[in-house]
């Protein structure tokens, strides 16, 4: 199909917003018969390039190793991304116990995928296997189990991971990024329109239906899913989640 509607958002593997908010707002295109009129496009940010490439802990140890919080806040906040996660219909995702990872190979690795057409397919596979399985998709072993999976020529992915190859893609990504003033991911822009922080699902679908020539439809209200669900790469060069 030709002349599809393109949302590009910027998005992290370590960013448990972009897991969610993004198949919400998948699963929602979807439901109203106007996902095949959609391209997804994938831009990369990384939220902690300075990550050691293998796990140190889980995610909840990263909050209160890096972030500074109580174990008692980052459980909290653990629990209502969890609970974020699962009303979007990920009822296997758990935030507390997934692994900290670099994701700077993963996001080499998944411009490879887009040039083969298979870039939401491996990003849904290593986001599964991440939040749902809390398997560490940084080490290479597993990157290279779940590209196959993914449908991706496992030797290729391995020359991927072995050289620099994409570095420069995902490099221009980030400065793009860096250029716009983007801090909070997911960030998406849907027909020039901008949805930073999170976006608001409920507007970005009114917005799909309205190039899509169905007709202007009213915002539903967002809950727990408005604007500000998102994690934000601070002045300090830590990255916190809402």
């Amino acid at each position: 199909m030709t002349d599809r509607i393109e949302i590009a958002y910027w998005t992290d593997y370590c960013c448990p917003y972009c897991r969610f908010v993004t198949h919400e707002l998948r699963e929602k295109l979807r439901a109203l018969g106007v996902l095949d009129k959609v391209v997804f496009k994938m831009l990369a940010f990384e939220l902690d390039p300075t990550a050691p490439v293998e796990s140190p802990g889980t995610f909840r140890d990263k909050m209160v190793t890096r972030w500074g919080l109580s174990e008692e806040h980052a459980r909290r906040k653990c629990d209502k991304m969890t609970r974020l996660a699962r009303a979007a219909g990920l009822a296997q995702m758990e935030v507390s116990g997934t692994p900290a990872i670099n994701s700077f190979n993963l996001h080499r690795l998944t411009k490879y995928a887009a040039g083969k057409g298979l870039a939401d397919a491996l990003h849904e596979t290593l986001m599964q296997a991440l939040y749902d399985e809390h398997r560490d998709i940084s080490r290479p072993a597993e990157i290279l189990e779940l590209a196959a999976r993914s449908g991706l020529d496992p030797e290729m992915s391995l020359k991927v991971l072995a050289t620099d190859a994409y570095a420069a893609e995902v490099r221009a990504d980030e400065k793009a990024a860096a250029d716009a003033g983007i801090t909070s991911i997911p960030h998406f822009v849907i027909g020039g329109t901008v949805y930073p922080d999170g976006g608001n699902v409920p507007e970005m679908v009114a917005k799909v239906l309205e190039l899509a020539g169905e007709g202007k439809q009213e915002a539903e209200s967002a809950g727990e899913f408005a604007s500000g669900a998102a994690c934000t790469l601070g002045e300090d060069g830590k990255y916190h989640c809402a």
